[in-house]
């Protein structure tokens, strides 16, 4: 759900650069969102934190070693950045405690991982973050973790970002007023000139599948340069997820949208294999899936860790509004769960919360090439979780609770008096207890009162939930 302008630019004025962590404390750290300022390296580089020693360790032991005092720092950050109330859900955990490798000196790495730093820098010059980039994608290989993509090739991804079959859709390729209007009619934001989206290599007509292999291909690279094995997944095919990429793209999409089957699939593997590593999914696709409850409940028994430690990135590929209305909806609630929406959509977003001051701060490449640390740094690179007020936090804690005792994702609720009401009745539901609307309505009626007739209703929700607790065994 989207939050107030003001509030939300209140909210990120407090949030400076953190300062260099004590020397006994370095996972001292608080949110330093990336997208603020386009630093050199030597202040993308500050705050270091040395090594310990190890120089009597094998390169399997050190790999280890780090790897283990890493993910405690990591886990402990994330303790140090959850906002109160901790039972609260906050987005700017990710649940897998990973400590961002940007703030590491070099001596934590080996001379072929430091090479691997330089070939990355070179290869995400045109983010403008290179320098901290490079450095926390090493993330992926310092803490092992499993990278596996799902390619949405259905038939709707021929069409064009805007809609209409073949890529073409009406009239020519650019941006014009009426597409604007299209794709930002009924939101609060839209672009002050159609110079703002100069930037992207593909115009508003390009097939979905264009920019899907796009993002494929970088991603590619970068994975390449860390010399670690990825897998794709097609929909629509059975091809084997290790082959070679172009290989594996060379048929064009075709085909309905069984994302739910294509993630079992993938958790399948990886229960196989062993589920001893994070396992980043990557998810490109244009909307929502055939299998959608399956596919929802799915994304649900992650968040819940059913799976282990496992997240979710689902990079939107459209602009037609009701595509972008079902990706607001996907991240409404979760931690493990991200998404990414159309680089326009981003970066306009990004202007109205005043995240960036101006349209050239989040660029294209940033956009494609932040969905491999996005999840695992959510305070740096998920601009909203640091925006998040105690309102929305307590909303998307409550919404996530009702879902899983009524299996029903929609985002809205009437008023607080409903959405306490449907809470407690749910709650007391769960407890086997008798008459729960009678018994929980009056107190969020009050509660309704206190919060001024608040849109979501998150003061009634909280008194429902307070309810629930005292209540239960």
């Amino acid at each position: 759900g989207s939050q107030p302008r003001a509030s939300a630019a209140a909210a990120m004025a407090g949030l400076e650069p953190s300062a260099p962590p004590p020397a006994d404390e370095p996972w001292r750290l608080g949110p330093e969102p990336v997208y603020r300022v386009q630093p050199d390296h030597g202040q993308a580089l500050r705050g270091l934190v040395d090594a310990p020693s190890h120089i009597d360790e094998s390169q399997r032991e050190w790999h280890e070693h780090r790897k283990r005092v890493l993910r405690e720092w990591g886990q402990k950050r994330e303790a140090a950045m959850h906002r109160p109330p901790l039972w609260c859900m906050d987005q700017l955990c990710s649940g897998s405690g990973l400590f961002p490798p940007r703030h590491l000196s070099d001596d934590w790495f080996s001379a072929d991982e430091l090479q691997m730093i330089s070939q990355l820098e070179r290869m995400l010059q045109q983010t403008g973050h290179a320098a901290a980039l490079a450095r926390d994608m090493m993330a992926l290989r310092i803490f092992d973790v499993d990278v596996r993509i799902i390619a949405d090739d259905s038939g709707s991804m021929s069409c064009g970002m805007l809609g209409g079959w073949g890529g073409g859709g009406w009239g020519g390729p650019g941006w014009t007023p009426q597409r604007v209007q299209q794709v930002f009619g009924r939101r609060a934001f839209r672009p002050a000139s159609l110079e703002m989206f100069s930037g992207c290599p593909f115009p508003p007509t390009a097939q979905r599948w264009d920019l899907l292999r796009d993002a494929l291909a970088k991603w590619e690279g970068v994975f390449g340069v860390l010399g670690m094995p990825r897998r794709v997944y097609r929909l629509n095919a059975h091809d084997d997820p290790r082959g070679d990429l172009d290989r594996l793209l060379a048929r064009g999409p075709g085909g309905g949208t069984p994302m739910g089957a294509a993630m079992a699939r993938v958790l399948s593997e990886y229960r196989r294999d062993g589920q001893d590593r994070p396992l980043l999914i990557l998810a490109l696709t244009d909307g929502e899936a055939n299998d959608k409850n399956d596919f929802n409940d799915i994304l649900d028994e992650i968040q819940d860790g059913l799976h282990g430690d496992v997240q979710v990135c689902l990079m939107g590929l459209s602009l037609e509004p009701e595509d972008i209305e079902w990706f607001e909806d996907e991240e409404c609630d979760d931690t493990r769960i991200r998404t990414i929406e159309a680089w326009e959509v981003e970066q306009q977003m990004i202007l109205y919360r005043k995240v960036i001051p101006r349209a050239a701060d989040y660029n294209f490449e940033m956009h494609t090439y932040r969905a491999l640390v996005t999840n695992f740094f959510p305070a740096d690179y998920d601009y909203e979780a640091p925006i998040q007020t105690l309102r929305h936090r307590l909303y998307i804690t409550l919404h996530a609770l009702d879902r899983r005792f009524t299996g029903q994702r929609d985002a809205q609720y009437p008023s607080a008096l409903g959405m306490g009401a449907r809470l407690g009745a749910n709650f007391n539901a769960s407890l086997g207890a008798p008459g729960a609307p009678s018994q929980i309505v009056p107190v969020v009626a009050a509660a309704g009162v206190v919060a001024g007739g608040l849109k979501l209703g998150c003061l009634g929700g909280l008194l429902a939930y307070a309810y629930f607790a005292s209540s239960g065994p």
